[in-house]
């Protein structure tokens, strides 16, 4: 089978780097999700689940998703810290979504969103004086 459309593209003269980012998320949350808000960064080219683990030592209702992640821009070398910095933003994002999402689920209730989140009411609270 041949495909319709054959897509292209120049391959950069600039290296990538490359790092692995593991994150433990409710069994709800999907990989395409934090594909998405990974893949929305200016300096991610690429990011691509490797594994997903359930069990072990994880809580019930959780689960680990790894990705692979290819930081690279069109117009200069990114460095280590260049991709360190971003992934840093990145956690940031990935945790305000993830806590608007639960919060909503939980129709608001900060003490039962705090408990499914695995953290205490007050640390919750401050975490969303932080993103406000």
């Amino acid at each position: 089978v041949v495909p319709d459309r054959v897509c292209v593209r120049e391959v950069s003269r600039f290296p990538a780097v490359e790092q692995d980012l593991a994150l433990v998320v409710d069994e709800g949350v999907t990989a395409g999700a934090i594909r998405a808000v990974l893949e929305g960064s200016p300096l991610v080219a690429s990011a691509r689940v490797f594994d997903v683990f359930r069990g072990g030592r994880l809580p019930e209702g959780k689960k680990s998703i790894a990705f692979s992640i290819r930081y690279q821009v069109p117009n200069r070398t990114l460095t280590s810290e260049d991709a360190n910095k971003e992934q840093a933003k990145l956690l940031k994002r990935l945790e305000r979504e993830m806590i608007t999402r639960v919060m909503q689920a939980e129709g608001g209730d900060v003490a039962k969103a705090a408990k499914r989140l695995g953290l205490n009411k007050a640390a919750l609270t401050k975490k969303l004086a932080e993103s406000a």
